[in-house]
C-alpha cells in the first residue's frame, strides 16, 4: 500500500499519529520518503514586513523545482513573520512549507510559548527539586457539614495545602467529552494518552494553585460529585468550565441546582467569547484561544515562582505537542481571575464617582414664583458632604 498527504495544521490526535508513523519508519515496518515544502511551489505569495503582498514567484517552472530559491524564499517569509509578536502566521506558514520532517510533527502551538516564559521554567524546576512541596494525594469528603481531606494514593486530589478560613479562591477545569460509555478510569495523567478531566484550584491572596483534580471516566456523575466537593471546601470556589465538551457536567449542575459554582461566561472579553443562550463557562474558539492563551502567559511571566506543582512544570513544557489538561485548566482559571479584575475594576471607579442629589430652591423671576434644582455632593448614605470648602450648588439641571 502507497499511502501520502500534504503538510498542514493537523490535531493533536492527527500528530500522534504521525509520529507513530515516522517511528514505524524507523524500525522497518513502514518506508517514509519526506518531500520539502520548498519542492512544487507554483505561486508563492511575496510580502513585505507590514504584510503587504508585494509580488508573486513561480519556483516550479516547467515542472521542475527550483529548491535554492524557494528555500530562500522561504526562510526570507519566515523572518519577515517572525518580526509580528502573534506567532500565530509564522507557524502556519511553517506547516504549510517545512523543510525539514520534524516541523511537519510539531504541534500547530509549538513555539506559542513565549521565550522569557519557557526560560523560567528550569529556574522553578530547580526550585521544587532543592525545596521540595509538601504535595498530598487525597479525597475531599463532606463529613457530617465539615469536609475531611482522607489522604489516599487513589484519590483524584493533590493538594498542597488546606483551606484557610476567609480566603478566596478560583477555580477552572479542562472538561473532556463523556459521551460515550468507556470501562477506562484512571487518575494518573501518565497512564494515558487520552485526555483528562482537571479541575484546578488557585488561592487569591498567593496567587499559587493550591489543587489539582484529575481523572478519566465516562460517569459523569462521579466527576460532579467529587469537584462539587472540592469547590464547596475551598470556601465555595466558584469554576470557570470550558464548555467545548462540558454538556453534561454542566447540566449536572444546573440539575444539582448548583450553577451558582459556575463562572458567567467572560462578556468582558467581548461578544465572541460566548455562544447566546448560555451564561455560564467558556467556548474556546478561533476567536478567542489567543486571549485565552494570553491570560494562562501572563500569569506564568509573573507568577511561575508560585508554581509548586512539578506536573504544571512539565505540562507547560510540552504545551500544544501534547495533552496538557492541567495547563488548559489553568487557563480557563486565568481567564475568570481576568474578569474579575476587570469587573472589579469598573465597579472601583463607579464607587469613586462622586454622588449628588438635586436640591430644590425657589426664586423670583418676572414676578413669579419657580422651583429650581442644583446638585449637592452627598456621601454613600445620603448625606451631604463639603467640596472644595463648601457646600455651594452646583449647575442648574431644570
Amino acid at each position: 500500500m502507497v499511502a501520502g498527504g500534504s503538510a498542514g495544521s493537523v490535531s493533536r490526535m492527527g500528530l500522534k499519529q504521525a509520529r507513530e508513523i515516522v517511528s514505524r519508519a524507523a524500525t522497518g515496518t513502514v518506508r517514509l520518503l519526506f518531500l520539502s515544502g520548498a519542492k512544487g511551489i507554483t505561486k508563492a505569495t511575496i510580502t513585505n514586513e507590514k504584510g503587504d503582498k508585494i509580488g508573486v514567484e513561480n519556483f516550479c517552472i516547467n515542472g521542475w523545482s527550483d529548491v535554492p530559491r524557494a528555500e530562500a524564499y522561504i526562510r526570507y517569509q519566515r523572518a519577515v513573520l517572525d518580526l509580528n509578536a502573534n506567532k500565530k502566521g509564522l507557524i502556519s506558514f511553517i506547516k504549510r512549507y517545512p523543510l525539514v520532517l520534524e516541523e511537519v510533527l510539531s504541534s500547530d502551538e509549538f513555539g506559542v510559548i513565549p521565550k522569557d516564559i519557557t526560560e523560567r521554567i528550569p529556574v522553578q524546576e530547580l526550585e521544587l527539586e532543592t525545596r521540595p512541596r509538601n504535595i498530598r494525594r487525597c479525597f475531599i469528603e463532606e463529613v457530617n457539614g465539615k469536609f475531611v481531606f482522607r489522604n489516599d494514593p487513589y484519590g483524584p486530589w493533590e493538594i498542597t495545602e488546606e483551606p484557610v478560613a476567609g480566603e478566596a479562591y478560583h477555580s477552572g477545569t479542562d472538561a473532556i467529552p463523556m459521551l460515550a460509555k468507556s470501562s477506562e478510569s484512571t487518575i494518573d495523567p501518565e497512564g494515558t494518552d487520552r485526555s483528562m478531566h482537571c479541575t484546578v484550584i488557585r488561592r487569591k491572596g498567593t496567587k499559587s494553585y493550591v489543587a489539582i483534580y484529575l481523572r478519566r471516566t465516562s460517569d459523569v456523575d462521579l466527576i460532579y460529585s467529587e469537584v462539587i466537593t472540592g469547590q464547596k471546601a475551598f470556601n465555595n470556589c466558584q469554576n470557570m468550565i470550558e464548555r467545548n465538551s462540558a454538556s453534561l457536567i454542566h447540566d449536572r449542575y444546573s440539575q444539582d441546582g448548583t450553577l451558582n459554582y459556575l463562572a458567567y461566561q467572560p462578556v468582558a472579553f467581548g461578544a465572541k467569547g460566548f455562544k447566546k443562550g448560555t451564561v455560564r463557562g467558556i467556548y474556546k474558539d478561533t476567536n478567542n484561544s489567543e486571549r485565552i492563551y494570553n491570560a494562562g502567559f501572563d500569569y506564568f511571566r509573573e507568577d511561575m515562582h508560585n508554581v509548586d506543582f512539578p506536573i504544571i512544570l512539565r505540562q507547560l513544557r510540552v504545551f500544544g505537542q501534547e495533552n496538557t489538561d492541567v495547563i488548559d485548566a489553568i487557563m480557563m482559571c486565568e481567564v475568570f481571575v481576568k474578569t474579575l479584575e476587570i469587573t472589579d475594576g469598573r465597579k472601583a471607579m463607579m464607587a469613586m464617582q462622586q454622588k449628588y442629589r438635586d436640591v430644590p430652591h425657589t426664586i423670583y423671576e418676572n414676578g413669579k414664583l419657580l422651583v429650581r434644582y442644583t446638585k449637592q455632593a452627598i456621601d454613600a448614605n445620603g448625606n451631604p458632604i463639603e467640596l472644595h470648602g463648601g457646600m455651594t450648588p452646583l449647575t442648574n439641571l431644570r
